[in-house]
């Protein structure tokens, strides 16, 4: 039986991929560099690979990227308000280094939204005024991270008996037990 919750689980985080307005679309990373202090930011998600690897993008340049290279275990947390459904999520992050895969990527960023990785000063640079920031026309920090998942942690609220369940992956298979919620 929790076995089809996982299915639903990758089936949701795919169609949070094609669908702008799905709520999982849109989710909380958490990294832990060397300074061992928890950072959070809100991070898009842009694809589940059929290894059930989940992608998102970003500027190489960024702080999450750095702590990422310090330590590579990344937390993610999903939540689906209408539905009352959290999901956590725990897996190893790496940067996507194959040219023609992120060239692949980059093809399928909006021109507009191309501007988000061509800064000429990295993300979180201090500037006097927004209007400040300047991009280049030839160059940018596009990059791609992948996170291989190794546990998953499903919450369903509901009116009467909520519903957790862990999911942890053990030699190349997905292990469930339900929770105490």
């Amino acid at each position: 039986m929790s076995h089809s919750y996982l299915k639903n689980i990758f089936n949701s985080l795919r169609k949070a991929v094609e669908k702008k307005s799905h709520p999982f679309r849109i989710f909380t990373l958490g990294t832990v560099g060397l300074d061992r202090m928890a950072r959070l930011r809100t991070v898009v998600l842009r694809g589940v690979t059929a290894d059930q690897e989940l992608l998102f993008y970003t500027d190489r340049r960024s702080k999450k990227v750095t702590h990422m290279k310090e330590n590579n275990k990344v937390g993610m947390l999903f939540y689906d308000q209408e539905n009352k459904i959290q999901l956590k999520v725990e897996g190893v992050a790496s940067l996507i280094k194959d040219e023609e895969t992120l060239a692949g990527y980059w093809q399928g960023i909006a021109e507009v939204n191309r501007k988000d990785y061509t800064s000429t000063t990295p993300p979180g640079s201090i500037v006097k005024h927004p209007d400040d920031v300047e991009y280049l026309k030839d160059k940018d920090y596009f990059s791609a991270v992948k996170v291989t998942l190794f546990k998953l942690e499903y919450l369903q609220l509901q009116p009467v008996s909520h519903i957790k369940i862990r999911f942890s992956k053990q030699e190349g298979s997905w292990v469930s037990e339900y929770l105490v919620p």
